[in-house]
C-alpha cells in the first residue's frame, strides 16, 4: 500500500453547509427609464422550453450537446449559460418560466451558482415568470391539477429563490387557446398581469387595428374583483425574422451591419406602434429553447440595443413582462386611457383559414384519461398523507414524484395529445411509476388508521389501474380485501366494479353483508397482453354511504353457494326494452336496440344516441390544404357518417338486483354498455363505450363523436360548456363576441369547444336543460336542435403541419388503440328554485366532482395467513374510518389538503356559480372548530391561491376565528397548525443489526471470543472472575483461539491492518494459542501467510465454493495442507487448514440453544446407541487438529496441498459472493484512512498503548455488509478513535520542531478527515500552517490537495525550499448535498518536496491579495486533447474520454469508461455480499455531459461530468513517477439495482490470454484466470461476470 502522508490543518473545526442569502427585504424590480418622448420598445430575453413534444422531458433538459436544432436542444444550457452571461453586464434582464425545468437544474448546482441566481432574482434581472410547474394547457387542464401545478411549482421557488422569485405575471405564450377560468386562477394568485399569444387570427388582426392588444380580462363574473391586464405580443412569441441572435440562427450583428439592423428593426416597428394606446411595445427576444449559448445572444442584443441610442423614434431597452406591464399600467393611468374589456375566453383558437385548433380537445384520449385518473390518486393519497403525519408518521416524500409528473402532465403538448408517440409513452412511464410511488404507504396509512391496538398494521394494499381492460390480479383469487377511500367532502355511495372469475361471492362490510351482481365483461380483452389475463366476469356492488374523506373495508371471498353470476342476454322483439326504474332510468326500442328514451326523478325525456365519424381531410400540411392533426379538426365533410348502417351486431341486456346493463355491439370498432343504478340518489344514465381498432376508409382518418338528441327541444343554437370544470361559459353557433367570421369555411370544428367536464344545452321555453358530463377532456359541440356531441376518439391519416412531424394514430397490443369511457347524461328544470330542495345545476356540479374524484379502490391480497379469514381481518382492524366530526354544508368542498413543510394546506372551494341554486348559489359559512376527528386546527393563516405567499403581507393573517365565510365559486387557502404533530421532517429511523454495543450486552448463550468483545467484557469483571479465567484458560478448558481484536475479513482488508488488529488482540489477553477462522467469505492465500507467521499451529476455515467443498467432501480433502507463499521456504510458507463437513452452525435439530426451537435433550429422549464406531468428546480445535496431525504422521496419510487462495466464494447457484468487495465504499476508504493515521501516530508516539481502530477490521466492517446503522456505528467508532489518537500528536509535531527545548509550543495541529468532500474550514482562513508528517522508510515528495476559497496564496516552506509553487483549480464537485459542513470551491495543489522518511515538514500557507495567474479554472474543451507531457501524460477523445496514455515516454491506447450493471430481477438478487448482475454491463454515456481541462503549473486536470451519478477528474502530476497518476471519481446515485464500474481497456494488440493478476491483502500478487478453477470445474456460463470477480485491494494487473 502507497502511504498518504498526513496532513494537519490548524485550528481545525466544522460549520453548517454554506447557506444561501435570499436578502427578501431587498427585492427589487429594476426597470430601465422611459422615455416620455418616444417609444419605449421593451425586449423580452426568453426561451420558450416545452416540457415534452418531439424529445422526451429528460432529453429536453439533458440535450445532446449539439446546439443546431430543436429537437436536440438541452435547457441545462439555457439556464447555466443564462446565468453568468446575466451577471456580465447589470443591464441585461431574462425570464425563467417553467419551475420543473429550473428545480431540475438547481439541484445539480454549487452554491455558489445558487447564490448568483439568487442575487440576480433579487436585483431583478432574473425575473421569475408564471412559475407553474409547467406552461400548462388551458383547454384541457382541470383546474385542480391547474391550482396544484402552480402551487408545486411556487414551492419550489421559494425553497430556492425565496421571496423575491414570487412570480407576478401570467406568461401563456403557446397554449392553443385562452380560458377565462385559467385567467381567473391567475388573478387569484396574485399575479398583476397576463401575457398571452394565441388567438383567432381575425381577432388578432381587429385588436392591431382597434389599438386592444392590450386589454382588461373580467375573467369570473361571480366575483367583484376578477379584472386581470392583458396582453400580447404584436405578431407571435419568436422574436422577428432575421433578428434570432441564437446559435441555432444564423442572423449576426456587427459592427459592419448594426446601423442597417437598427433601421430593419425600425421599420418594423414603425409598423407595430399603431396597434398600442400608450408608448410602449413588448417585443420577444426569444423562441424555442433558444439561449443555450446566452453569452452570444446578449453580446448580440447589447450591440444591438446600443445602436439605437439616440435614434429619434424608439428608446430600445431591456425589460420583463412585468416592467412592460407596470409601464402600460402607469401611463394609461395618468393619461385616463382606457383600455377594451373581454368577458368570455379565446376558444377557439384559429391560426389561419381551414386551421381550428380543436383537434387537441380529444387528441390521444387514454392519456387524457390516465391523467385525470393521476389526480385523482394525488388528491386521495395527498389526503391520506395528511392523516399520516399527525399520527406522526412521515410519508411526504412518496407524493413529491407524483406532484411534478402530474404538473409535466399540465404541459401544453402533454395532456393536449400533441407530442410524439414517444413522448406520450414516457408521459405514461412517469406518471406509473409516481402512482406507483405515491401508493407505496397507502397500506401502511390505512392500517395505522383502522387498527384495534397499538402494534403496526400494513394491509400492503394496492390499486388496479388496468381495471379499465378487466385486469386486477388481486381480484382474480378467491378472497380479497376491498379498501375505498372517499376524497370527496361529502358521504357518498360508489358503485365498485371488479374483474372476477368467479360466480358466487361473499361480500361483507361494515354494515354486514352486501348484495351484489355478476355480469359479463364488455369485451374479452383476448386482445391485451399483459401478466395477468384479462377476467370475464365483473362483480358490481354499491359501497353504500362512505364517510367524507374517510374509509370503507369490505372482505371479498368466493363460496360455493349458488351462483349469482347472471349472463347478457339476447335483448328480442318480446322484451319490453326498459331498463332501471320508474324513478331514473332509459328504453330502448327492442328492434333495432338504439336509446329510445331517458327518465330522471320520474320525468321522461325522449332521447336517442347515435356514433358517428367525421372524416378526415387529408391532403397537404398547409394552407388551404391542412389537413386534421393532433391539433387541428378539419372534417373532409360537414355531416358526419354513422359508425355502421348495419344493425347493430349485438343488442344483450341484463337485469340485476342494483344495477340494468344493455350491451350494444355496433360494430367491430364501438362497444357500448348504457346502465341505470337502481338507488334514487343516481339520478343519471351512464354511457360506458368501447371504441378502438379504428379502420381507416377512402385514404381518410376517422374521428368518431358520440351523438345525444333530444326530442322536440330548441336550445337556440346556444349551448355551454365548462372552462376546466369550473365556470360554466355560453356557446352560440357560428357567433364570436369580439369578431366576425365566415362560419361556413369550416361549419364543424369551429364550433368545437373543450368540454373538460360537462356540455349542456338548454329549452327555455320548456325550462329544461339537458348535460352530459365526460370522464376526460374532450371537444364537444351542438350543431343541431336538441344535440350535444362529443368528440371520443381520433386515428388520422396525415400530420397537420404544426411541428409534430407525426401521424396520430395509435396502437397498442397490435391493434388501433382502443378507448374506453364513460359519459354520465342527466336532465331537469333550469330554474334555480325547484321543489326537490336542489336544482339541476347543483346535481351536476355534485356528480361532476363524483366523477372527478371517485372514490379510490386499494386491493389486498386476503389468502395471505394474517387476512386468511373475515374474523382475522376483524380482530386487526375496523371497518371504517371517518374524517370529519360534522358533515360540511352542501356547496362546499375541501378542494386541498395535503402536508405542507411544518404545517398543512386547507384550501376551501364554494362549489355554486351565483345564480345556479336559490339556496346553494348563497354565502356558506364552514366552522372549522372540532371539524376533523384526528385533530383540532390550531392556528390558521390564510394565503394567496398559490399558497406562497399571505394574503396580505403586511396584516399577521393568523386567522382567530375558525369560521370560513365563503361566496359563490370562492376558493379560499390557508396553511393550518394542528394540535399534533406538524413537522414534516422524516423521522424514520433505519431498521439495522444491533451495534457493538448492543451486540456484545444481548442474551448470547455461546462464547464470542473475538477480543474486541472479550476485553470490552474484561474489563468489567471483578478481580475474582478475572483469576478464574485465567485458571481455566492455564487448564485448557477455555481455549482463546484467533486472538485478533475481530475475525477479520480476508478479501479487502489490508495487511497492514490485519497484523495490527491480530497484534493488538494477543496484546491484551492473558494467552493467544489456536486459530480459527470461520466466517469471513472465502479465505486469502496472504492472509493464510500471516496466520502461519503469526505462530499459527493451524487454520479453521469455512466459507470456501460449494462445489470445491462437494469435491473435497467426495475426495476426502476437508483437510489439507496451505502453502501460503511461493517466497518463504515451503516448510515456513505451510500451515495445515482444515474446515467442518458442513457448515459452522450446529446440525439441524440439535440446537440447544434459548433462541432455538429445537428438543431439549432429556433422559426421556435419549437413545442410546450401542455402537463401537464414534467417541464424542468435548474439544477445542487445537486437539483437533493436533490428534489429526498425529494420525497423519503415524500412518503416512498424505494430505493435499494448496497453492492459491479461496476466491470466489460461491455458496449456491448462482451467488457468488463477490459483490462485498465494492460494498460500502466509502467505508472502505475510511478504514484505509485510519490506518494511514494509525501508522503515523505510532512513530510520532513511539509507543503501543494506542487504542485505535481496529474493529473495522471485522468480516462485516471492512467488508460492508453490515445494516446501515451498524455502519454508521463502525464510521463513528472510528472517527472518535481518530480524534482521541491524534490529541497528543499536536504537541509531539510541535515539540520535534522546537528551535529552543526550554520553550513550550502547541500548533494545535488536528486533521482534515473531509478534505476529500472540499471541506476543511480552517484551509480557507487567511493563514495556516500545514504540518506534513511522511509515514515511509523512504523520503517521497507528496502532492498537498487543500479546500480553499480565494485565488492567491504564498506558500512558505523549510528554508531550504523558499516559497513553494502551487496550483488553485476548481473543485471536482459542489458537494452541495452536504448538510453539516461548508465545502470550498477551489483546491490548492502544492508540492511537498523530499518529504524525509518518518519525517515532518511544515509550510506556512497566506492569503495574499495580488492578482494571481495560479486559479486555473476549468475550461470548455476546445483545440486541447493532450496534457501532461512527452514523458508522462494522457489524451483525450472527441468525446472527452480517455484515448492514450504515456507512461516514461511509451505511448498506449488506453480507453475508459464507466459502465453499469443491471440488477437481477428474479431469483436470487444483486445485495450487500452477492453480485448477480443481470446480462452485460452497459455503458453510461457514450458522449460525455460536460468535459473541461486546466493546465497547471504543476498539474494537468481534464474535468469530466458523465451524468448526474458520475463525475471524475483526470489528473497527470508531470514531474513525478508514473505511479503518481491519479483518478478520482465520485458517485451521485440514488438509483437502485446499479452496479457501476469503470473499464480501461488496452485498444492495441495486447493478449493477456485471460489471465490477469490481483494482490493479495496488498501484498502478494495472485495469478487468475477467466472461467478457470485450479481445484475444481464450475459451469462459467451460469454468472460469466460475478464468478470472475476478484477482490483488489491495491491492484490489478494485465
Amino acid at each position: 500500500m502507497i502511504s498518504v502522508t498526513a496532513i494537519f490543518i490548524l485550528n481545525f473545526y466544522l460549520l453548517g453547509a454554506t447557506p444561501i442569502k435570499e436578502n427578501s427585504s431587498e427585492c427589487k424590480k429594476v426597470c430601465h427609464p422611459l422615455d416620455d418622448k418616444k417609444i419605449n420598445v421593451h425586449l423580452i430575453p426568453h426561451s420558450h422550453d416545452d416540457l415534452g413534444w418531439l424529445r422526451t422531458f429528460d432529453q429536453y433538459y439533458n440535450g445532446t450537446g449539439q446546439f443546431n436544432a430543436v429537437e436536440n436542444a438541452g435547457v441545462q444550457y439555457i439556464i447555466s449559460s443564462t446565468i453568468p452571461a446575466l451577471k456580465k453586464n447589470p443591464d441585461r434582464r431574462f425570464i425563467q418560466v417553467e419551475t420543473g425545468f429550473f428545480w431540475k437544474w438547481w439541484q445539480q448546482q454549487t452554491p455558489e451558482t445558487r447564490q448568483d441566481v439568487v442575487d440576480l432574482v433579487n436585483s431583478g434581472q432574473l425575473e421569475m415568470t408564471n412559475g407553474g410547474w409547467s406552461m400548462n394547457d388551458e383547454a384541457a387542464s382541470h383546474y385542480h391539477s391547474i391550482v396544484d401545478q402552480f402551487t408545486w411549482g411556487f414551492r419550489k421557488l421559494e425553497d430556492t429563490v425565496g421571496k423575491c422569485g414570487r412570480p407576478k405575471i401570467g406568461w401563456q405564450i403557446d397554449p392553443f387557446g385562452h380560458s377565462r377560468e385559467h385567467a381567473s386562477l391567475v388573478k387569484q394568485l396574485g399575479f398583476d398581469g397576463l401575457v398571452i399569444v394565441r388567438i383567432d387570427y381575425r381577432d388578432k388582426e381587429r385588436r392591431r387595428s382597434e389599438k386592444s392588444l392590450d386589454f382588461i380580462w373580467n375573467t369570473n363574473p361571480n366575483f367583484d374583483d376578477s379584472q386581470i391586464f392583458t396582453t400580447m405580443f404584436p405578431d407571435f412569441y419568436f422574436e422577428e425574422a432575421g433578428f434570432c441572435f441564437d446559435v441555432m440562427c444564423w442572423d449576426t450583428i456587427t459592427d459592419s451591419n448594426v446601423k442597417t439592423k437598427v433601421n430593419a428593426y425600425a421599420k418594423i416597428l414603425d409598423g407595430y406602434k399603431d396597434y398600442y394606446k400608450t408608448r410602449n411595445i413588448m417585443m420577444p427576444m426569444g423562441r424555442d429553447f433558444t439561449y443555450q449559448k446566452a453569452d452570444q445572444n446578449f453580446a448580440s442584443l447589447d450591440k444591438f440595443i446600443d445602436g439605437f441610442k439616440d435614434h429619434d423614434t424608439y428608446n430600445v431597452i431591456y425589460s420583463t413582462p412585468s416592467c412592460y406591464i407596470e409601464a402600460v399600467k402607469n401611463e394609461a393611468a395618468k393619461n385616463s386611457i382606457s383600455l377594451e374589456e373581454k368577458s368570455d375566453d379565446f376558444f377557439p383558437y384559429a391560426s389561419e383559414p381551414h386551421s381550428f385548433w380543436t383537434g387537441y380537445f380529444t387528441s390521444r384520449p387514454t392519456s387524457k384519461r390516465f391523467e385525470r385518473v393521476g389526480n385523482n390518486i394525488l388528491q386521495s393519497v395527498k389526503q391520506l398523507t395528511t392523516f399520516a403525519r399527525i399520527q406522526n408518521k412521515t410519508y411526504d416524500k412518496n407524493l413529491e414524484d407524483l406532484r411534478g409528473v402530474m404538473g409535466v402532465m399540465q404541459h401544453h403538448d402533454g395532456i393536449t395529445g400533441t407530442e410524439k408517440q414517444a413522448v406520450s409513452d414516457d408521459y405514461a412511464r412517469m406518471l406509473h411509476a409516481a402512482v406507483t410511488k405515491a401508493e407505496e404507504p397507502v397500506g401502511a396509512i390505512i392500517g395505522d388508521l383502522l387498527k384495534k391496538d397499538s402494534g403496526e398494521v400494513d394491509l400492503k394494499l394496492s390499486s388496479c389501474l388496468l381495471t379499465n381492460v378487466s385486469i386486477c390480479e388481486t381480484t382474480q383469487k378467491d378472497r380479497f380485501l376491498v379498501v375505498i377511500h372517499n376524497p370527496l367532502s361529502r358521504v357518498v355511495s360508489h358503485y365498485v366494479h371488479l374483474p372476477v372469475e368467479g360466480d358466487s361471492y361473499k361480500i361483507t362490510g361494515p354494515d354486514g353483508d352486501e348484495l351484489y351482481d355478476i355480469f359479463d365483461t364488455i369485451h374479452s380483452f383476448d386482445y391485451v397482453k399483459e401478466s395477468v389475463k384479462p377476467a370475464s366476469r365483473e362483480l358490481v356492488f354499491v359501497a353504500r354511504d362512505l364517510p367524507a374523506l374517510g374509509i370503507k373495508v369490505y372482505y371479498v371471498e368466493k363460496t360455493t353457494q349458488e351462483s349469482e353470476y347472471k349472463p347478457f342476454k339476447e335483448l328480442t322483439d318480446e322484451d319490453d326494452g326498459k331498463f332501471g326504474t320508474e324513478s331514473n332510468g332509459f328504453t330502448v326500442d327492442p328492434k333495432t336496440g338504439k336509446l329510445a328514451t331517458v327518465t330522471i326523478n320520474g320525468a321522461k325525456q325522449d332521447i336517442s344516441q347515435e356514433f358517428l365519424y367525421y372524416p378526415s381531410y387529408t391532403d397537404g400540411t398547409s394552407g388551404d390544404h391542412r389537413s386534421s392533426g393532433a391539433y387541428i379538426f378539419r372534417p373532409a365533410a360537414n355531416v358526419a357518417t354513422p359508425m355502421t348502417t348495419q344493425p347493430f351486431e349485438s343488442i344483450k341486456f341484463v337485469k340485476g338486483n342494483l344495477v340494468d346493463e344493455l350491451i350494444q355491439v355496433i360494430n367491430p370498432e364501438v362497444t357500448q354498455i348504457i346502465r341505470s343504478y337502481k338507488a334514487t340518489e343516481e339520478p343519471y344514465v351512464e354511457f360506458d363505450w368501447l371504441v378502438g381498432d379504428i379502420q381507416i376508409v377512402d385514404n381518410k382518418g376517422k374521428e368518431v363523436i358520440t351523438r345525444y338528441t333530444v326530442g322536440d327541444f330548441s336550445n337556440n343554437q346556444i349551448f355551454y360548456t365548462d372552462a376546466n370544470g369550473r365556470q360554466q361559459v355560453k356557446r352560440q353557433v357560428n357567433k364570436r363576441s369580439d369578431f366576425t367570421y365566415n362560419a361556413d369555411e369550416e361549419p364543424v370544428s369551429s364550433n368545437y369547444y373543450p368540454v373538460t367536464s360537462k356540455i349542456v344545452i338548454k329549452d327555455e321555453k320548456q325550462k329544461l336543460e339537458v348535460a352530459v358530463l365526460n370522464d376526460r377532456a374532450e371537444g364537444g359541440t351542438s350543431l343541431q336542435e336538441g344535440a350535444v356531441e362529443l368528440m371520443v376518439h381520433r386515428r388520422l391519416k396525415q400530420d397537420d403541419g404544426y411541428g409534430v412531424g407525426e401521424v396520430l394514430s395509435e396502437v397498442q397490443y397490435g391493434k388501433g388503440l382502443y378507448v374506453r369511457g364513460q359519459h354520465y347524461l342527466t336532465f331537469g328544470s333550469t330554474e334555480s328554485k325547484v321543489e326537490s330542495g336542489r336544482s339541476t345545476a347543483a346535481l351536476e356540479r355534485e356528480l361532476a366532482h363524483r366523477v372527478l374524484l371517485a372514490p379510490r379502490v386499494f386491493f389486498a391480497d386476503a389468502t395471505v395467513d394474517g387476512l386468511s379469514t373475515l374474523e382475522k381481518v376483524q380482530g386487526l382492524i375496523d371497518f371504517k374510518f371517518e374524517a370529519l366530526k360534522t358533515a360540511l354544508p352542501e356547496n362546499v368542498h375541501i378542494l386541498t389538503l395535503e402536508p405542507w413543510k411544518d404545517s398543512y394546506i386547507l384550501r376551501l372551494e364554494h362549489l355554486m356559480e351565483k345564480g345556479e341554486d336559490d339556496v346553494l348559489s348563497g354565502e356558506v359559512t364552514v366552522d372549522l372548530q372540532g371539524l376533523f376527528t384526528l385533530f383540532d386546527v390550531v392556528e390558521i393563516s390564510e394565503t394567496k391561491l398559490g399558497a406562497n405567499q399571505l394574503l396580505n403581507e403586511e396584516a399577521t393573517n393568523v386567522v382567530e376565528d375558525l369560521a370560513v365565510v365563503l361566496q359563490p365559486m370562492e376558493i379560499r387557502t390557508f396553511l393550518i397548525k394542528t394540535d399534533k404533530n406538524n413537522s414534516g421532517d422524516d423521522g424514520e429511523g433505519t431498521s439495522v443489526y444491533i451495534n457493538f454495543d448492543h451486540f456484545f450486552y444481548s442474551k448470547q448463550h455461546f462464547i464470542q471470543l473475538e477480543i474486541a468483545f472479550f476485553f470490552k467484557w474484561w474489563n468489567d469483571q471483578d478481580q475474582e472472575t478475572r483469576d478464574l479465567v485465567k485458571n481455566l484458560v492455564n487448564e485448557g478448558r477455555l481455549e482463546v483461539i484467533n486472538g485478533g481484536w475481530s475475525m477479520n475479513d480476508e478479501a479487502a482488508a489490508h495487511y497492514h491492518s490485519i497484523i495490527d488488529q491480530f497484534t493488538w488482540g494477543p496484546k491484551l489477553l492473558v494467552s493467544a494459542e489456536d486459530p480459527k477462522v470461520v466466517d469471513p467469505f472465502g479465505h486469502s492465500r496472504q492472509h493464510a501467510s500471516i496466520v502461519k507467521q503469526l505462530g499459527f499451529d493451524g487454520l479453521v476455515v469455512g466459507r470456501l465454493n460449494y462445489r470445491d467443498k462437494a469435491k473435497r467432501i467426495q475426495e476426502k480433502n476437508l483437510d489439507f495442507i496451505w502453502n501460503t507463499n511461493d517466497n518463504f521456504e515451503e516448510e515456513d510458507a505451510k500451515i495445515f487448514t482444515t474446515m467442518f463437513p458442513d457448515f459452522y452452525v450446529d446440525e439441524t435439530g440439535f440446537c440447544f440453544d434459548v433462541y432455538c426451537n429445537d428438543q431439549n435433550i432429556t433422559d426421556d429422549n435419549l437413545e442410546e446407541r450401542d455402537d463401537d464406531t464414534y467417541n464424542v468428546i468435548y474439544s477445542t480445535p487445537s486437539c483437533y487438529i493436533q490428534a489429526v496431525k498425529d494420525e497423519v504422521e503415524k500412518n503416512k496419510i498424505e494430505l493435499t496441498v494448496k497453492t492459491d487462495d479461496f476466491f470466489p466464494y460461491a455458496s449456491k447457484d448462482h451467488s457468488f459472493w463477490t459483490g462485498y468487495f465494492s460494498s460500502r465504499p466509502t467505508a472502505k476508504r475510511f478504514e484505509r484512512v485510519g490506518n494511514n493515521i494509525l501508522q503515523s501516530a505510532k512513530q510520532l508516539t513511539i509507543f503501543s498503548r494506542i487504542k485505535g481502530n481496529d474493529d473495522d477490521q471485522h468480516h462485516d466492517a471492512i467488508t460492508g455488509t453490515e445494516k446501515q446503522a451498524v455502519a454508521d456505528d463502525y464510521n463513528l467508532m472510528l472517527d472518535e478513535a481518530v480524534k482521541e489518537t491524534e490529541k497528543p500528536l499536536s504537541k509531539i509535531v510541535s515539540g520535534l520542531l522546537l528551535k529552543d527545548d526550554s520553550a513550550s509550543v502547541d500548533l494545535n495541529l488536528v486533521n482534515c478527515l473531509r478534505a476529500n468532500m472540499s471541506i476543511c474550514d480552517n484551509s480557507k482562513k487567511d493563514r495556516i500552517v500545514v504540518a506534513i508528517q511522511n509515514p515511509l522508510s523512504k523520503s517521497v515528495s507528496h502532492y498537498v490537495r487543500l479546500p480553499v476559497d480565494n485565488e492567491n496564496y504564498k506558500i512558505t516552506g523549510p528554508e531550504d525550499d523558499g516559497d513553494i509553487t502551487f496550483d488553485i483549480f476548481d473543485t471536482i464537485h459542489p458537494f452541495d448535498f452536504v448538510t453539516d459542513g461548508e465545502p470550498a470551491t477551489k483546491e490548492l495543489v502544492f508540492l511537498a518536496k523530499d518529504l524525509p522518511p518518518l519525517g515532518v515538514k511544515l509550510y506556512y500557507v497566506e492569503k495574499i491579495d495580488d492578482a494571481s495567474d495560479k486559479y486555473h479554472k476549468f475550461e470548455d474543451i476546445a483545440d486541447v486533447k493532450s496534457f501532461g507531457d512527452d514523458n508522462n501524460g494522457f489524451t483525450i477523445d472527441d468525446n472527452g474520454k480517455l484515448a492514450w496514455v504515456t507512461i516514461n515516454g511509451q505511448l498506449v491506447n488506453l480507453q475508459q469508461d464507466f459502465l453499469y450493471y443491471k440488477r437481477m430481477a428474479s431469483g436470487q438478487a444483486s445485495g450487500a455480499y452477492i453480485f448477480r448482475p443481470d446480462g452485460s454491463a452497459i455503458p453510461i454515456k457514450e458522449k460525455l455531459t460536460t468535459v473541461k481541462y486546466a493546465l497547471g503549473s504543476l498539474v494537468d486536470e481534464v474535468y469530466q461530468v458523465f451524468d448526474d451519478e458520475i463525475t471524475q477528474i483526470i489528473k497527470c502530476k508531470c514531474d513525478l513517477t508514473p505511479t503518481k497518476k491519479s483518478i478520482t471519481c465520485l458517485y451521485f446515485s440514488d438509483s437502485k439495482g446499479k452496479e457501476i464500474i469503470t473499464r480501461f481497456t488496452i485498444t492495441d494488440a495486447f493478449e493477456n490470454n485471460e489471465i490477469f493478476y490481483t494482490d493479495g491483502n496488498g501484498r502478494q500478487q495472485m495469478k487468475r484466470r477467466r472461467n478457470k478453477r485450479s481445484d475444481y470445474n464450475y459451469v462459467y456460463s451460469e454468472e460469466p461476470v460475478s464468478s470472475n470477480y476478484y477482490p483488489v485491494t491495491n491492484r490489478i494487473v494485465i
